[in-house]
């Protein structure tokens, strides 16, 4: 299955899950989503597949933006600040080049 047919089809469960204020099903959806492994061949997110990858960040953004709109800011918050850190965790990861 490709990134975006996965997107497509899981949206919906996703938009649920944060309507319901499902915290843990909100926290693992976002994990997936900015998990670059469906998209690194080469251990990052190539330009071609980058506005594929911004689009799924984007989802992420969503789903804590609904969780603010039902009322659990303060999850929200929490939620945010776990996100920010993922795609910084997944750089790190990145092994440095080597050298000539």
């Amino acid at each position: 299955m490709s990134p975006r047919t996965g997107r497509l089809r899981r949206r919906p469960e996703f938009r649920a899950a944060s309507a319901r204020g499902d915290l843990a099903g909100v926290r693992a959806r976002i994990r997936e989503l900015l998990d670059i492994g469906p998209f690194a061949q080469h251990g990052y997110v190539a330009y071609a597949d980058a506005r594929a990858y911004a689009d799924r960040a984007g989802q992420a953004v969503s789903a804590i933006t609904a969780l603010t709109a039902s009322g659990r800011a303060t999850d929200a918050t929490v939620l945010a600040r776990e996100t920010m850190r993922l795609p910084a965790d997944a750089v790190e990861g990145v092994p440095e080049p080597a050298s000539p």
